[in-house]
């Protein structure tokens, strides 16, 4: 048909050249449908169906009600099955309706050259004569005539297609739900990244989203002709970072239906031959080795929502050179925190509201992690790294952890809790590339990570130079992986307290 198509399509400019489409040049042959015989013409091998086999293309068109690629695939449909004329003009419905037949069998069939469409072209061709010419002037009014059906048609299909698209990431959002899975809470995860707002307020985020986009640009060496893969690529915003700065192949991966709307975006700015979406999860997906992994998998505290796990296993599964993968370090910060209005707001505002004693409730709240943002003067110690991740080599099982910490005061108040924060680092391999820093540090402008806050069930008195000492525990709850408990125990010079809290969707 492609074949065919071109020819025809080369031979619009002139009557002579159809002629010479129907015609076929001296060499060319035209096979019969039904026999091995080799025609001169593709008029010559109908008028041979008609009178040896008592076929008649002209008849079961009208039976059949068929246009040109109906003719098509019937045609395809005979020398593929090797039908007899009484398959055709005996049955009750039309055998060839099969998509598959639109397939040529035969490379450059000429009898797909006939003009199927004019049944008087057919009618003339089985009595052996040639029709007469159609006037341009008509022949111009019906291929303008088909040029609008055709149109029609296409909006149509376009129409469906969208269709289409939202029913299947409705059905994939239900199918674990419907098919009765246990994993409802990575089902959850999944879903609430199919929310617009999240990924807007992710990508308004100017520090998050400018420090990757600062990263690619400035050390473009790094993506320029390799193959990278992006983990949980969202609205594909590190995808499409990545495609310009000249990367051969961009497998932007998320098992969110969010995908859709990413393919969306990535054929709006022309990247669609560079950048493969895929919806599927990344434990599972079958991909070809890459040379670089670029990934936002942070969470509130850092490890929130267990992104990190799904990383580690991208870059076991995937990634050529683990160093490669970015960002590909991170820190864990903990200072103490001291603010009465927090404080006030989040606890003491239960001991009575609106006149009614609800002082039941600080337990519940007290275990919570509060996001919220906090500023340099709230530090009531200087901020310690707890903890670092080499995302090269660092395994799952290292995101579960208990860590010593020791803080020091820097002025007479009081300890209402602490406050843990994360910063993370693109190093490329190079010295002459350009290393960028990401923090979340009270003391830098705020992200839409803000701070972690652990408030403790009392406010707790401490000096200046006093020293404050204790464990952090980071633990993944038993009944969603994607959840955290964290534990903290401390010691001052009057209080000693141990607190667990809860960071969960």
């Amino acid at each position: 048909i492609i074949s065919c198509n071109k020819k025809m399509a080369a031979e619009e400019s002139s009557d002579e050249d159809w002629e010479e489409c129907d015609n076929e040049n001296e060499d060319f042959k035209t096979k019969c449908l039904f026999c091995t015989s080799l025609f001169k013409t593709s008029k010559d091998a109908i008028v041979h169906c008609k009178a040896d086999h008592h076929f008649s293309l002209a008849e079961v068109k009208e039976r059949f009600k068929m246009d040109y690629y109906d003719f098509v695939k019937m045609i395809n449909f005979i020398r593929s099955t090797g039908a007899l004329p009484a398959d055709v003009t005996e049955c009750d419905e039309a055998p060839w309706q099969d998509e598959q037949y639109l397939k040529c069998v035969l490379n450059e069939d000429a009898i797909l050259c006939f003009d199927f469409d004019s049944v008087e072209d057919l009618l003339a061709a089985e009595k052996g004569k040639v029709p007469s010419e159609t006037p341009f002037a008509q022949q111009l009014e019906q291929a303008q005539a088909e040029c609008v059906m055709y149109r029609q048609s296409l909006h149509k299909v376009v129409t469906e297609l969208e269709m289409v698209k939202s029913r299947a990431a409705e059905l994939m959002t239900n199918q674990e739900t419907e098919t009765g899975s246990t994993s409802s809470a990575s089902d959850d995860y999944f879903v609430s990244y199919s929310d617009y707002s999240i990924h807007e307020e992710m990508l308004k985020d100017s520090v998050r989203t400018l420090s990757y986009a600062n990263f690619i640009m400035r050390n473009e060496e790094l993506f320029n002709g390799k193959t990278v893969l992006d983990v949980g690529c969202g609205t594909a915003i590190l995808s499409l970072m990545a495609a310009r700065a000249g990367a051969n192949t961009v497998y932007a991966v998320d098992n969110s239906t969010i995908i859709f709307e990413a393919m969306d975006i990535v054929r709006q700015n022309h990247l669609d031959q560079s950048i493969q979406c895929i919806h599927g999860n990344i434990t599972t997906v079958e991909l070809s080795k890459v040379d670089v992994i670029i990934s936002e998998w942070m969470g509130y505290g850092l490890l929130f929502e267990s992104m990190l796990d799904a990383v580690i296993v991208a870059r076991d599964r995937f990634l050529k050179d683990s160093t490669q993968i970015y960002p590909n370090s991170s820190s864990l910060y903990i200072a103490g925190l001291s603010n009465e209005k927090l404080f006030a707001d989040k606890v003491t505002f239960w001991d009575s509201v609106y006149g009614f004693q609800m002082s039941c409730m600080k337990a519940k709240v007290v275990s919570e992690c509060h996001i919220v943002s906090v500023g340099a003067k709230d530090l009531c110690t200087e901020p310690i790294v707890i903890k670092t991740f080499d995302i090269s080599t660092i395994q799952v099982e290292d995101l579960q952890f208990t860590v010593p910490f020791h803080l020091l005061s820097n002025q007479n108040g009081n300890l209402h809790g602490f406050v843990i924060y994360f910063d993370v680092s693109f190093v490329p391999p190079s010295q002459k590339g350009c290393v960028i820093t990401m923090t979340t540090s009270p003391e830098a402008p705020p992200t839409h990570w803000k701070q972690t806050i652990l408030l403790i069930s009392k406010p707790c008195g401490i000096t200046s130079k006093e020293g404050i000492h204790g464990n952090l525990s980071y633990h993944k709850c038993h009944n969603d992986p994607r959840s955290i408990e964290i534990e903290i125990s401390y010691s001052t010079k009057t209080t000693s307290e141990t607190c667990t809290f809860v960071m969960s969707r």
